[in-house]
């Protein structure tokens, strides 16, 4: 008997995502738990795997379509079982992404394995993105790993021209990836939905920064984003109205204290979720967040990874950035925005001068949920904890 193969629930909040890759196509044999095509929302690249064995009977969507949860993707079934597509009711009546794609003309990319044997240099593949290439297409010169002289020369070689308010001017254009149109789609959304406020706190890093040196000596290396969670988590519960989201005639205020982490992937920002954050010592806390972040840079992230979150902190320090404004994670209340520390002398008691590491916090809030003291008064606190430092 035939199966369906439909979007799963993709995670709070998330009502649609692209699809953008095939692994198999139609008359193919399949096995359960195989991955045979990919999904990507504005949060993370999921995998579709194969319920059962059987052969590929159809495939309903095309790569680089927008799917929604419960619509039908694909038929597995019985080698030369018969079907009817006017047997299934798609839950979303959009013909232009619901047609049968037939064997021959369907989209196959490489397979998982065939792509991890190509290597990229870190170089190459910074290089690529600030050129707005798809290092898919770069062939390296030699051996099987893709360098920035690589990618140099497929950027000569593939030189264009872009035509601007009538004029031919040397450019090129960079199609947006899905990731990056549903991000974009998702904070254009947000600001248009809520009404955003920011308020910054100036926080004498100097304690923070010691406290993490004397973890490195004693062979216990932790980032300082992991000291951020960790501090918010403890901050959170004297201010719940942080940890909450809009809704409707109401405000949803939660009890479990869900930290997403902001992270920057080649494909786009990711944000993987720790939970209950406020339970987790520091040590575990950096543990689970170089691995999301591991997953997130790999494109592994899974649906449990970036579920449920109830505040986010978006650390931009570790790239030089003193101060910025963060846009809502919709749709939490509340997002940090982090500044890397800079050295200022600062007045001391006695009349004396001090060095301190400032480090600026942002926390850009829904007016709908939180008022100016709201998130005043939550950044002292996180403020007061960060400056004296304590660790259980």
């Amino acid at each position: 008997m035939a199966t369906n193969i439909i979007v799963p629930h993709l995670g709070e909040s998330i009502e649609s995502a692209t699809l953008t890759h095939w692994y198999r196509q139609v008359g193919d044999t399949v096995t359960r738990g195989e991955e045979i095509a990919d999904l990507e929302t504005d949060k993370a690249t999921l995998s579709i795997e194969c319920p059962k064995k059987g052969s590929l009977l159809a495939v309903l969507v095309e790569p680089g379509s927008e799917v929604h949860i419960g619509q039908l993707l694909a038929v597995i079934g019985e080698p030369g079982e018969k079907w009817h597509e006017e047997s299934i009711t798609p839950k979303h009546e959009d013909r232009a992404t619901s047609q049968i794609i037939p064997a021959p003309d369907s989209k196959v990319v490489e397979s998982p394995a065939t792509r991890r044997r190509r290597q990229v240099s870190p170089l190459a593949r910074r290089r690529a993105q600030a050129l707005g290439i798809n290092v898919d297409l770069v062939t390296p010169a030699k051996g099987n790993r893709v360098k920035a002289a690589d990618v140099e020369k497929f950027a000569v070689l593939n030189a264009q021209s872009v035509i601007v308010d009538g004029t031919e001017i040397p450019g090129h254009r960079v199609p947006i990836s899905g990731l990056k149109k549903l991000v974009g789609q998702r904070m254009l959304k947000s600001v248009q939905t809520a009404p955003h406020f920011s308020v910054t706190v100036k926080v004498d890093a100097r304690r923070l920064m010691a406290v993490r040196d004397e973890w490195e000596k004693k062979g216990q290396p932790v980032s300082m984003t992991a000291m951020l969670v960790y501090f918010v988590a403890r901050s959170l519960p004297s201010h719940p109205l942080i940890n909450s989201r809009f809704d409707d005639d109401h405000i949803l205020v939660f009890d479990t204290f869900n930290i997403g982490v902001a992270v920057a992937t080649t494909d786009g920002l990711r944000v993987p979720v720790l939970q209950r954050a406020e339970t987790l010592r520091l040590a575990a806390i950096d543990t689970q967040l170089k691995a999301v972040v591991e997953k997130a840079r790999l494109g592994k992230l899974s649906a449990d990874d970036i579920a449920d979150g109830t505040f986010t902190i978006s650390n931009l320090g570790m790239m030089g950035v003193s101060q910025f404004s963060p846009i809502l994670n919709p749709p939490q209340a509340a997002i940090l925005g982090v500044g890397a520390p800079f050295s200022v002398f600062m007045p001391a008691e006695g009349g004396d001068i001090r060095l301190a590491h400032i480090m600026e916090l942002t926390l850009t809030s829904d007016h709908r949920v939180l008022d100016g003291a709201d998130a005043a008064r939550f950044l002292a606190t996180l403020k007061e904890n960060l400056e004296t430092c304590v660790i259980d």
